[in-house]
C-alpha cells in the first residue's frame, strides 16, 4: 500500500489536467456517436438501390 501512495504522489501534477481530460474525453464520445447516427441515414440513402433505378443506365 505504501508503493501505491507513493506512485500516486508523482502523478500529483497531472491531477489539473485530468478533470478536463475526463470532460473532453466525453464530450468527444457524445459528438462522435451524434456523427456516425446522423450519417447512417444519409449513407442508407445514398446506397439503397432503388435510387439507381432512376437512372437510365445501371452503374452496377
Amino acid at each position: 500500500m505504501k508503493t501505491y501512495f507513493r506512485l500516486l504522489s508523482f502523478a500529483k501534477p497531472i491531477e489539473k489536467f485530468a478533470i478536463p481530460y475526463i470532460l473532453f474525453t466525453i464530450v468527444a464520445v457524445v459528438f462522435g456517436t451524434l456523427n456516425l447516427a446522423l450519417v447512417a441515414p444519409c449513407l442508407r440513402r445514398c446506397l439503397s438501390r432503388k435510387r439507381w433505378k432512376q437512372f437510365p443506365f445501371q452503374f452496377f
